[in-house]
């Protein structure tokens, strides 16, 4: 008979209305804390536009700021099913490789090349990943 008497008393006090229901008192709540001098970070903003404006690191959102104008969106989209990896094809040859969401690698493609910085074509020219495709041989 106990669960019944349980149910019955759990019953009239939801049934209770608001003037007869028990005071509660509030506990005030803690002081909002004081503000702080730092600043958040500046938004971030693209150094160029196209290839020319990729570097290290960059998030695929802030890739594809920087590429979007001037190349529009990529041809084929590849990603794991992880999603650890991910890879841009564009159709002029391009590519880039995102490991964890930050760019790590891309290639620009060969007719792009001259509007790189000295700078950057040396790494472009340095780089072996980004070489020419082999010559054929008896076509």
């Amino acid at each position: 008979m106990k669960p019944v008497f349980t149910l019955l008393a759990l019953l009239a006090l939801v049934a209770m209305p608001a003037a007869a229901a028990p005071a509660t008192t509030s506990t005030p709540s803690p002081a909002a804390p004081a503000p702080t001098t730092e600043r958040a970070a500046p938004a971030w903003k693209p150094k160029a536009q196209g290839w020319a404006g990729l570097e290290e690191a960059l998030t695929c959102e802030q890739a594809l700021a920087v590429l979007k104008p001037k190349l529009g969106n990529p041809l084929i989209v590849n990603r794991t099913k992880g999603g650890r990896f991910e890879q841009w094809n564009y159709d002029n040859g391009g590519d880039l490789l995102f490991i964890n969401g930050l760019l790590a690698y891309w290639t620009v493609p060969a007719a792009d090349r001259d509007v790189l910085s000295p700078a950057e074509a040396s790494r472009v020219a340095d780089d072996k990943s980004v070489s020419q495709p082999p010559a054929r041989h008896g076509a």
